[in-house]
């Protein structure tokens, strides 16, 4: 122990110094990673904007802030992250020195090249690298995007098409351009709504699928080109011809076909999804237009007169006039009139007793005078009379009736009335009624007042009241007898318009009016949108009636209905689908019964073809109530409707106790009810025009009865240009019955005693009618006014003297000229003519449009005419001036490898004058002309294909062409903006 306490004791001095020697090895560690943990977080980073926008067309701009927290400066470079193609104006080797306890500001500037695709966003990174290569110090900024989502269709030619004479195909081209800021999908269709037009590409192979999908860069275009054609329908038996207003072989054809070229978005998430569509109308002009049917001051009269039952004991005809006419913009006349005859000797008796109706409307008063109504709740009052309303002080509108029928006899009947309707405002409106009925028949007298008050709140209820009080006085009731109706009516809208209700009430007691009824009637009715496929309606109905003697005051009988219905809708591909179920209860005397049950309705409709069908199937049990076994039978109603161009055909089949009588179940419950009904419609256009034949068929069978029926009902109509319609009806019909069923239970059953039964039950009824009618439109002129109207009569004609007449051989005709006079069109034939009859006299603005290319001639018209008598348009074609020229392009050669001829073609060189606009494009070479009308114009050259390189010397020149010019030259020149060359000869070696 000693001598080791004495080794150390010698070595002590040697200890000492590694000992020491080590701790300032430690020391010297330790202070230098504080150092260089000083270093690192000294330097604080900081940026002006942490979220910046990134706009098209715009730089981005940002400020750096660096702090150094130390005492010694700190140099670094700047290292900036960007996307590809990205420009930053920052130089990235440059030295930044940062000075102790003190803020340095670095710009940073980005120039990107395009924007983000979509939304999104990009991460700015930016590192401090000091002289070592280390990084001290780090930050970013956030660009946030924000995705715009636009595009544009642009029809190459107007978005109206016109063919030319016996043309049936155009060519259409369009192009969709996608002004967004990112790359985006469209899904593009095509529609007509009537399935008129096809669709094929330009090698004329149809287009089956009318869809595609477009996938379109920022500010990039696609263009489409296509040939489009009009289907021709067949003339006959196609479409069913109207019968009232047919002209067989009018050239008053106008016909327009729309092409729907929809667009939107390939994900449609929500109803806020972008759509753009446009329409393409392809339209075929007749060469005669008639504007107006007559063309002096005329009021329009239909007359129609018919015979029927000829050859008949009870053969009748009927003369029936009417007519609308429309006086102004505010005002109208409506009149009708109608006689019957029925005797075979001469008899004022169809005049006496004739209808008429002659009513006069406008936007302040009214005046009705024939058979007319007082429309009053409670009072009797129809027949011939007259009626007057007059609106004044703007909320007030009165309204009085007289009417007066069977006068002088015992059954005479008077009413008469007054009407007040007080609009206070949108809100709340009052309707008073007073009015009085007086009968020969038992001196009886009815006077009746009501009340009708309307109410509206919060712009979606609707209130609606009704009360009613009736006074009546007659011989058997010297004393007043007072009578009482009162109503009401709600509806209204709820979730957004998703709910829809409506409710209705009235009720009336046994003395209200004529004292023969007590109703009580209540409805509902509700729909309810689900979704955008499912809606459901539920109805209810609920009547009863108490029906008494007029006289006596005894209760006849009691009916009681009631319905209800729950429905749900939808559409879908197979067309419309309505499944549902009823519960319903009918009472009448011996016909208590009792439904319910489910029902189905699937309905399509096809434009295209023409084509409409419909099933309707309603199966459930019905309860007879009135008989001793009261049971549950199986009741099923099926209907089915087709329409198929010219065809229609129905069947109906009822199954089981549906709407007959249950008193036949009392007596027999061995024969289930049945009956069938089926019907067969036509219409058969002949090769000639003005021939027609509609044709029906009806057979029914009822099995109750063993009742078949037969009927056949064909009418044969001719038809004449001027607008005559005679037709020719004949029907047969063919019926058998046989009631043995109804009496099987109460007869003997003896053979001999039914076979007598049977001979004296069956019926067989057939019958034969035969009718002819005759059918014109007239204009029944109106004296001591002026013609109105006028015809003009097109001629359109390559003008070579200048006279503005086509008075010479050789100056032909030019057809297929659309000519447009207020919005009239007509197009004019191969001889350059063309008819507008009848054009009301005035002053119209007026178009001509040539659908050929006309090398160069030009039509000379105003763009206005006045219509003021009959007579001729001539539409002057005259020669243009020639407009020719060059782009001159002066160019800075810097190299010979420069020195190539460059690609001027396809540059636009436009004229205008006022609204026209007439384009042309260049060739190759710069080289251009075109055709112009005498005028002025300034003749411009597109400055936007021209970009930073190139600068026009001078654009719009102003230019005026004249008869006596043949040809105007015009030229731009063009200069490349000069840029500053540095040349450097390698070969001296100074």
């Amino acid at each position: 122990m000693n001598k080791a306490f004495n080794f150390l004791n010698k070595k002590r001095p040697l200890i000492f110094l590694l000992g020491l020697f080590s701790f300032i090895n430690v020391s010297a560690q330790v202070i230098t990673t504080i150092q260089k943990t000083e270093v690192i977080n000294t330097i604080v980073t900081k940026m002006a904007k942490t979220e910046v926008e990134l706009k098209e067309g715009e730089i981005i701009s940002n400020v750096l802030k660096v702090y150094n927290n130390s005492l010694i400066n700190k140099k670094f470079k700047l290292n900036i992250t960007k996307p590809n193609y990205w420009t930053s104006l920052e130089n990235s080797n440059k030295i930044y020195t940062a000075i102790p306890r003190d803020t340095l500001y670095i710009p940073i500037i980005l120039i990107p090249y395009k924007l983000s695709e979509g939304s999104g966003d990009v991460f700015i990174n930016l590192f401090l690298i000091d002289e070592d290569d280390q990084q001290i110090a780090n930050d970013y900024f956030t660009l946030r995007t924000k995705k715009k989502i636009s595009w544009n269709i642009d029809l190459k030619s107007e978005n109206k098409l016109y063919f030319k004479n016996d043309e049936h195909t155009k060519k259409l081209s369009y192009s969709i351009t996608n002004t967004g800021n990112s790359k985006q999908d469209l899904f593009v269709n095509y529609k007509t709504l009537k399935g008129d037009l096809s669709i094929a590409d330009t090698l004329s192979q149809l287009i089956v699928n009318p869809n595609l999908t477009v996938n379109l860069n920022a500010e990039e275009s696609a263009t489409f080109d296509y040939l489009v054609s009009e289907i021709e329908q067949k003339d006959r038996n196609v479409k069913k011809i109207s019968l009232d207003n047919y002209i067989p072989n009018s050239n008053l054809d106008y016909k327009k076909h729309s092409l729907f070229i929809n667009t939107s978005q390939t994900k449609i998430l929500d109803k806020n999804a972008l759509r753009k569509d446009t329409k393409v109308d392809f339209i075929k002009l007749p060469n005669l237009v008639v504007a107006e049917p007559y063309g002096y001051p005329s009021i329009p009269m239909t007359v129609e007169l018919s015979a029927q039952n000829i050859l008949d004991n009870n053969a009748f005809m009927s003369l029936n006039l009417r007519g609308y006419k429309q006086l102004n913009d505010r005002a109208s006349l409506a009149y009708y009139s109608q006689i019957n005859y029925n005797k075979s000797y001469f008899t004022n008796e169809p005049f006496k007793n004739a209808t008429f109706f002659v009513g006069y409307y406008d936007d302040i008063k009214t005046i009705e005078v024939g058979q007319i109504s007082g429309n009053v709740i409670g009072l009797s009052s129809a027949g011939n009379g007259i009626r007057a309303s007059y609106n004044y002080l703007r909320n007030h509108k009165t309204s009085v009736f007289y009417i007066q029928n069977n006068k002088n006899t015992l059954s005479s009947n008077v009413s008469y009335g007054l009407t007040h309707t007080y609009q206070i405002n949108d809100n709340l409106k009052f309707t008073a009624n007073l009015a009085q009925n007086e009968r020969t028949f038992q001196n009886r007298k009815t006077t009746l007042f009501s009340l009708q008050p309307s109410l509206r709140f919060f712009d979606k209820h609707y209130i609606n009241f009704i009360t009613a009080l009736s006074f009546r006085k007659d011989d058997l009731n010297p004393t007043n007898t007072q009578g009482f109706l009162i109503g009401a009516s709600y509806n209204s809208s709820f979730i957004e318009k998703r709910l829809k209700l409506t409710f209705n009430s009235q009720y009336n007691d046994r003395n209200f009016s004529l004292g023969s009824f007590e109703r009580l009637n209540l409805n509902h009715r509700s729909s309810y949108t689900i979704n955008s496929n499912w809606s459901v309606n539920l109805n209810n109905l609920y009547q009863k009636v108490a029906i008494y003697n007029l006289t006596q005051g005894n209760l006849i009988s009691n009916q009681e209905i009631l319905v209800n219905t729950v429905v749900f809708n939808t559409n879908n591909r197979f067309g419309n689908f309505q499944p549902g179920l009823y519960y319903e209860t009918t009472n009448y005397p011996l016909n208590h019964l009792v439904s319910r049950g489910a029902s189905i309705r699937l309905s399509k409709f096809d434009f295209s073809q023409n084509i409409f069908s419909a099933i309707n199937i309603k199966a459930g049990y019905s309860s007879p109530k009135d008989i001793e076994k009261k049971r549950d039978y199986f009741s099923l109603q099926a209907s089915f409707l087709l329409r198929y161009k010219v065809w229609n055909f129905n069947a109906k089949y009822d199954y089981g106790f549906i709407t007959s009588s249950s008193s036949f179940a009392k007596t027999n419950d061995n024969i289930t009810p049945q009956s069938i009904r089926l019907s067969l419609q036509n219409q058969y256009a002949f090769i000639n025009r003005h021939l027609v034949l509609d044709n029906n068929f009806v057979y029914s069978y009822f099995n109750v009865f063993k009742n078949h029926s037969i009927g056949i009902f064909p009418t044969l109509y001719y038809f004449t240009d001027s607008g005559w319609r005679l037709s020719l009806n004949t029907s047969y019909s063919f019926s058998t019955r046989n009631f043995t069923n109804l009496f099987d239970n109460i007869f003997t059953t003896n053979p001999q005693d039914l076979a007598n039964l049977n001979n004296n039950t069956t019926t067989i009824n057939s019958d034969f009618t035969l009718g002819f009618s005759l059918k014109k439109d007239f204009g029944i002129p109106i004296p001591f006014l002026k013609k109105s109207a006028a015809t003009v009569n097109v001629s359109s004609f390559y003008d070579l003297d200048g006279d503005g007449v086509q008075n010479a051989k050789d100056e032909g005709a030019i057809g297929n000229v659309v000519v447009r006079i207020g919005n009239y069109e007509v197009i004019t034939d191969e001889n350059g003519k063309a008819i507008l009859k009848n054009v009301p006299m005035k002053k119209y603005a007026y178009q001509v449009i040539p659908l050929d290319k006309l090398e160069g001639w030009f039509p000379k018209v105003s763009d206005s005419i006045i219509i003021q008598d009959d007579g001729i348009a001539n539409i002057p074609f005259a020669r243009g001036v020639k407009i020719y020229g060059e782009i001159i392009l002066d160019r800075q050669k810097i190299a010979i490898a420069e020195d190539k001829e460059v690609d001027l073609s396809r540059i636009k060189i436009s004229a205008f004058n006022n609204n026209k606009v007439y384009n042309t494009l260049t060739d190759k070479k710069g080289r251009f002309e075109f055709y112009l009308p005498n005028g002025t114009y300034i003749i411009t050259l597109d400055e936007n294909i021209l970009g930073t390189n190139y600068k026009i010397a001078r654009n719009n020149i102003p230019i005026t062409l004249k008869e006596t010019q043949d040809g105007v030259y015009v030229s731009f020149y063009i200069i490349e903006n000069r840029r500053k060359v540095i040349i450097k000869d390698f070969n001296n070696k100074n």
